[in-house]
Order: C-alpha cells, then sequence, then structure tokens
C-alpha cells in the first residue's frame, strides 16, 4: 500500500512539473513571432533587435550552467516556482517595452527565471518516478517541446489581432496557473531536498578532470545547434519580408517546435544503441538541404520544411545529450547544461551576428545558407567524435539523475 501511495504522488509531482514546463516554455516561446514588430515600434535597425535577442538567448541557455552547478552543490527547490513566476511576470510583459533599456531588462530577468527552473526540474523528475525515470523524462520533455510549440502561435494571433501590449494580459492566467500548482511543488522538493546527500563535484575539479572533454561538446554542439537556434528567428525575418503577418510566422515558427517535440517522441521509441554514431553525423547532414532550401519554398511548403526540420533537430538533440552524459559520467549534469544550455547560447549569439548581416544586406537567404554550411560541418564533425570509454554505460537513450552525479538510470 505504501509502494502505491509512492508511486501515486510521485505521478502526481511529474505531472505537475510536465504542465509548469508547458507554461513556462510557451511564455519564453511566445517572444519568437514578435522580433519584426518590437524592432518597428522601438526602432534603431536591426543590429538593435539583435542585440536584443542576444541578451534575451544568453540568459534562457548559457546560465543553465550556473543554475546547474549551483543545483548540484547546494538544495534548489525552490527554483522550481520562483524561476516559472519570474519567467512569466518578465516574458509576459515583453509586448509593453517602449525602450529598448526595458526590452532587455525584462529579456534577462524572464530569461534567468526561465534558466532557473530548468536543471533543477531535469533534476526532481529523477525522483518523481525513481523506478521509471526514462519515460518520467520523456514526459517532462514533451509538455516543454508543446509548450514551444503553442508559445509563438498564441502570441503571433494575439499580437496580430490585438496588438503587442494586448500580450501582458497572459501573466494573469500563467501566473494563476503557477501559484495554484506552487503548493505540490514546494510540498515534493522538500522531501527530494531532504534526500539528497553530500555535494556533487565541483566546477574546478571536473575542469581538471574532464575539460578537453567539456570542450568537444561545446564547440561540436554549437555547430549542431547553430540552425536550431537560427531557424525561428530567420523565418521570421523571411516571411516578415515577404508580407506575412505575426500569425502566419507563429504557424511556421509553431511546426518548427512541433517538429521537435515529435522527434524526440520518435527518436526515444526508434533509435537504438547501435544506431546512436549514425544519428549523429547524418541527422545535421539531412538538415543543410531543407536549411538551404526554405527561401525558395513558400505557402503550405514552408510550413512543410519547418516542421520537417525541427523533426530532425528533435531527432538528435536527445541522442546527442545522452553522448554528453556518456562521455562525461562524472559530471552528467554539467554536461547537460552544455549541451543544452551552453552550446545554445553561443549559438543565439552567433545568430544574432548572423541576422544582424543578413538583414543589413536585405538578403535573408544569407543566414539559411550559413546555418546550412554549419550543419553540415556539424555532421562532419561527428564522424570524428570520440568514443566514450568502454567502462562507460551505452544506453539509449541515457538518463542520468542530475542529483546523484555518475549514476545512470534505467
Amino acid at each position: 500500500m505504501t509502494s502505491r501511495r509512492v508511486i501515486s504522488n510521485g505521478v502526481a509531482f511529474l505531472i505537475v512539473l510536465t504542465l509548469v514546463h508547458l507554461i513556462i516554455d510557451a511564455f519564453a516561446a511566445s517572444v519568437h513571432p514578435l522580433w519584426p514588430d518590437l524592432q518597428k515600434r522601438l526602432g534603431g535597425g536591426a543590429a538593435m533587435i539583435q542585440a536584443a535577442f542576444l541578451f534575451w538567448s544568453l540568459t534562457t541557455s548559457a546560465s543553465q550552467l550556473v543554475f546547474g552547478y549551483f543545483g548540484d552543490r547546494y538544495r534548489g527547490g525552490w527554483m522550481l516556482w520562483a524561476g516559472p513566476l519570474v519567467g512569466i511576470a518578465c516574458m509576459g510583459a515583453v509586448g509593453r517595452a517602449e525602450s529598448l533599456p526595458v526590452l532587455v531588462g525584462l529579456l534577462m530577468l524572464g530569461g534567468l527565471g526561465v534558466a532557473a527552473f530548468h536543471p533543477e526540474a531535469a533534476a526532481a523528475v529523477g525522483h518523481a518516478l525513481p523506478e521509471s525515470r526514462s519515460r518520467a523524462m520523456s514526459l517532462f520533455a514533451t509538455g516543454g517541446f508543446l509548450g514551444q510549440s503553442l508559445g509563438p502561435l498564441g502570441s503571433g494571433w494575439m499580437s496580430e489581432r490585438y496588438g503587442l501590449s494586448f500580450l501582458v494580459w497572459n501573466i494573469t492566467w500563467g501566473l494563476a496557473l503557477v501559484a495554484i500548482l506552487t503548493p505540490w511543488l514546494r510540498s515534493a522538493t522538500a522531501s527530494i531536498g531532504s534526500s539528497q546527500n553530500g555535494r556533487g563535484v565541483s566546477l574546478p575539479e571536473l575542469i581538471q578532470a574532464s575539460g578537453s572533454r567539456l570542450g568537444t561538446l561545446a564547440w561540436v554542439g554549437v555547430l549542431r545547434t547553430l540552425p536550431a537556434a537560427g531557424a525561428p528567428i530567420a523565418l521570421a525575418f523571411l516571411l516578415e519580408s515577404r508580407g506575412a503577418g505575426n500569425s502566419r510566422i507563429g504557424l511556421v515558427q509553431a511546426a518548427f517546435f512541433g517538429g521537435i517535440g515529435l522527434g524526440g517522441l520518435v527518436c526515444a521509441a526508434l533509435v537504438s544503441r547501435h544506431r546512436e554514431r549514425m544519428v549523429l553525423w547524418l541527422l545535421p547532414m539531412l538538415a543543410a538541404p531543407l536549411l538551404a532550401g526554405c527561401p525558395v519554398v513558400a505557402g503550405p511548403w514552408m510550413v512543410a520544411a519547418s516542421g520537417a526540420l525541427g523533426l530532425i533537430v528533435g531527432l538528435g538533440l536527445p541522442v546527442f545529450i545522452s553522448y554528453g552524459q556518456q562521455l562525461v559520467p562524472e559530471g552528467p549534469r554539467i554536461a547537460s547544461s552544455i549541451t543544452m544550455g551552453v552550446t545554445w547560447g553561443l549559438g543565439g549569439a552567433l545568430v544574432a551576428g548572423i541576422m544582424a548581416v543578413s538583414n543589413h544586406l536585405g538578403r535573408p537567404e544569407l543566414a539559411f545558407l550559413t546555418f546550412a554550411a554549419s550543419s553540415l560541418l556539424a555532421g562532419l564533425a561527428c564522424l570524428r567524435l570520440p568514443e566514450p570509454g568502454k567502462h562507460l554505460l551505452k544506453a539509449s537513450p541515457v538518463v542520468l539523475d542530475p542529483a546523484r552525479p555518475g549514476e545512470a538510470v534505467a
């Protein structure tokens, strides 16, 4: 009877985490269709809005490494509810920004809230269903991908119909839902915190032991994530140059993020251990022609190309994360922060520069060609990636308990 009660509580906690993941990722992704309109409102040219995108990208991604390290060393259960509250409040208010400093401030604070939630939630998911961690992580990830798909679709439609300022009303339902779910988060994380033993490996120790491997993950990861980070914003400016409205932009971006979610589920179901190496190098090469072809398609074909591109990204993402955990078993949470956060932040910085140049030249197709070249290089680089040591686990996908570095779970 006690075992059933524990499982029931774990399932309830997992459902709550998945719902919060959906909400926070929907608010984080809601900014994607708004970049062209924000540029028009604030003025200052493409370089200014790309700088704002850079700040947003770095805070939502690269700062995950800091929060992940903090969560490994200390108790950080409060980030599960405080992060979403800050993220929702700030990201929901982006449409009311009347100056660049206000926009950057909202994006940075909102990005920090989004980043704080993710590494701590990854650890909490492992505790929700300790006997079925892989399935728990799949459900949790699906919530995030669904939120990333719905966010641009909703914000694009609402901003086009009612204006940017109307989006601030989303804060009401977002904060209300998280507030309702917070008691479950607080009670569950209290028991999780009391069950953690000791502290994880320190960052200097990890760098000393695995610095070269972490560096390999970083530069290959940037090549892989540059097209994924750049495609949504490049699609927005490409469609805007063709006179498309925000609802159309949001639809195409929603197809991309929806494809990522579907790809993750397909990966969990179909990609076996002996296919991991092939998936690592083949999928980026398949994405290259799709990226190069985006500027020459239109109408339903644009939606189809965006969805197919997202599917390829979603198929390869969990395999690369799994590879990083296998390569650096002494620091799986930090390795995951690099593959899921740091590389996306660095990729976002490069995307900002690429988009600034292509917009200045009035040739959005140049951005897609650059992303296609990066994807092709990523595939070639993955052919030469080192094999994890024979003493490391090879399951696919590998899910390691972030609260207990180095321990793999089935």
